[in-house]
């Protein structure tokens, strides 16, 4: 908005205007009027400069991360902070609670007593938190250092991921979230709602609901997973379907119930009353690959092939996508080891329905549709993979 007012453009136009009063005055460079308008001019483009901050600061659209969250406070959207890792921890004596280890960048503390040694296992078993939050640390495993001295101490090892840690929200997403609140009310019952509830929700990834109706009856599916796009682990999913609609026994929606079946819809979650909620899993389809590639020089194997597309395929989880062949062969096309790929073929079985891509079938389809409840996985115990080195 003011990206033209310039100490040069300022300066020129009170000159030009104290000429034009007084032209008989000195106004060159090093003359008592140019001196003191100078030091005017260097202080109005400070004041336009912060004058368009401002006006940068006061909409959302342009509001930096520190301004943002004023923002979302005042709307009642707050940011998610970082989270820590929670995990399981072994111990051949009974270290207590506040004892701290070390594993590769990361110390943890022991906050919770979760078991004696047992017939099964002769080991104590705690709770530990990562006390740096955020989401690196949720594939550690392995050997714990003690930081506190422990007498007898000869085992402490880490054995299971309890609850994933989370990064701190993206900027834009934070006003992207902001956004939505603004432009889709949430109303007691409708999808922003619940939509609003599942982000909120510690350990959740891509989620999606929508509402059927059984017998004239509407029923609600909230379908979910983890921070991955993974099915989440079956405590989340219970914890979750008693958080919305807390069913009195296990859920059968097979079952033609006119009024609420296993006790759902009485509003004794979140969700309002009369509203019966299911939570389902996301499903995994597990997809076979058959690639043979020309590797750049430097390289005996495809480093980072099998990450990238398991990357491309957590991107579309629930989405309702499709694994695109095209977008698939770019993917591997993309990784530093690999220079060409000569054969893909790609399978999968949707719903009882086998999907081939081939370029040796021609035409071919060349895309696997797949339901917005499946999530794709890389079967790389049954892909074949084949490399050769580029001349």
């Amino acid at each position: 908005m003011y990206e033209h007012k310039t100490f040069e453009v300022l300066l020129s136009e009170m000159l030009a205007y104290v000429k034009g009063k007084c032209p008989d005055l000195d106004t060159r460079t090093g003359s008592i009027i140019y001196n003191a308008l100078a030091s005017v001019a260097m202080e109005l483009e400070t004041a336009y400069h912060e004058m368009e901050m401002i006006m940068d600061e006061t909409f959302l659209e342009t509001a930096s991360k520190e301004y943002l969250c004023k923002h979302g406070t005042l709307l009642g959207v707050e940011l998610n902070e970082a989270t820590s890792a929670h995990f399981v921890g072994e111990f051949n004596v009974d270290v207590g609670i506040g004892c701290r280890f070390n594993l590769d960048k990361f110390n943890f503390i022991t906050v919770e007593k979760l078991s004696d040694p047992t017939d099964n296992n002769a080991n104590y078993r705690y709770e530990l938190v990562c006390e740096e939050p955020g989401g690196e640390a949720n594939t550690c495993s392995g050997t714990l250092s003690p930081i506190n001295y422990t007498e007898g101490l000869t085992h402490s090892e880490l054995v299971e991921l309890i609850s994933h840690g989370e990064d701190e929200e993206d900027t834009e997403e934070y006003r992207y979230r902001i956004l939505q609140h603004i432009n889709s009310p949430i109303e007691s019952g409708n999808k922003a709602y619940y939509e609003s509830l599942l982000r909120e929700y510690d350990g959740l990834g891509k989620c999606y609901c929508y509402s059927t109706v059984n017998d004239g009856n509407i029923r609600i599916r909230i379908l979910v997973s983890d921070i991955n796009n993974c099915p989440v682990s079956d405590e989340l999913l219970i914890d979750l379907q008693n958080y919305f609609d807390p069913p009195t026994e296990p859920i059968n929606d097979s079952i033609s119930d006119p009024t609420y079946p296993q006790g759902r819809g009485m509003g004794n979650g979140v969700a309002p009353i009369g509203a019966i909620v299911t939570v389902l899993n996301v499903e995994e389809i597990p997809v076979t690959i058959e690639c043979s590639a020309v590797l750049n020089k430097g390289y005996t194997t495809g480093i980072g092939v099998q990450e990238a597309i398991d990357e491309y395929f957590k991107s579309i989880a629930i989405d309702g996508s499709s694994i695109k062949y095209f977008q698939l062969l770019a993917t591997i096309l993309n990784c530093e080891s690999v220079s060409d790929v000569t054969k893909l073929t790609v399978k999968a079985n949707v719903l009882g329905n086998d999907w081939i891509m081939d370029t040796d079938v021609i035409p071919f389809t060349n895309y696997i549709w797949l339901p917005r409840a499946m999530r794709p996985i890389l079967d790389a115990e049954n892909s074949v993979w084949s490399y050769e080195n580029a001349n």
